[in-house]
């Protein structure tokens, strides 16, 4: 018998997985045809995953879309610092 087989196997860190390909999805939009409210299917595409904030995309944090040419470029939009205030004693502090 092994002399570490009673010990508990160390846990692996998982490493997010990025996707390669994706489906796009829909969803309904309501449009109004001849006086009567009717759902309209619409592409949708959701993106999730541990993988985004290790791109920089936080919970909460806003991003650029671009398009050209049948692709979409989505960019974190970085965080502004809040602007120093100056005192009367002549440190700085945040606001």
């Amino acid at each position: 018998m092994c002399p570490d087989a009673d010990k508990d196997p160390v846990p692996r860190r998982s490493i997010p997985r990025r996707p390669t390909q994706c489906t796009i999805g829909y969803r309904y939009y309501d449009v109004d045809r001849n006086g009567m409210r009717v759902g309209r299917q619409v592409p949708s595409l959701r993106l999730h995953g541990l993988w985004l904030e290790g791109l920089g995309f936080a919970v909460g944090g806003k991003v650029r879309i671009t398009m050209a040419n049948g692709a979409l470029l989505i960019t974190a939009v970085p965080v502004e610092a809040p602007l120093a205030v100056k005192t009367r004693h002549g440190s700085r502090s945040a606001p």
